[in-house]
């Protein structure tokens, strides 16, 4: 028989993971006290589901929302340069070109008002990063 996996609830507000034939321990407390939610028959699931159930309520609403939008996440703040990358990486098209309209609908998307498109564009193209192709579009190197 495959190995089934508990998500549980310790007494001390704590969920977490156990195969269905280990010790049950709290990772917060270390309680052997906890109360069986659910069964899942892969890791992975219980993985997610642990991670859902630790997470304070308005973070478990927000990503409810979004996996069942399936909406683009906001960014929030000040964008990091690998989250900027990814961004033109995910507003590139498929035949591998650039556009500033793109890149612009993209980090509106995220909620990105700095840097522009254009400024990220034109720094990319500074770096080595992108090649002009005509004026609108650029590909990458």
């Amino acid at each position: 028989m495959a190995d089934m996996w508990q998500l549980l609830r310790c007494e001390c507000g704590q969920a977490f993971g156990a195969s269905s034939d280990g010790i049950v321990s709290c990772t917060r407390c270390g309680s052997s006290r906890a109360r069986r939610v659910r069964i899942f028959a892969d890791s992975t699931e219980l993985s997610k589901a642990v991670a859902l159930a630790n997470a304070p309520k308005e973070v478990r609403e927000e990503i409810r929302k979004r996996s069942r939008d399936g909406g683009v996440p906001k960014i929030g703040g000040k964008p990091t340069p690998s989250q900027l990358l990814s961004m033109m990486k995910e507003a590139t098209a498929e035949d591998g070109t650039l556009s500033i309209e793109s890149l612009q609908q993209r980090l509106d998307s995220a909620g990105v008002e700095e840097p522009s498109a254009s400024h990220l564009i034109g720094r990319a193209e500074v770096e080595g990063e992108l090649l002009r192709s005509d004026p609108m579009t650029w590909v990458w190197l």
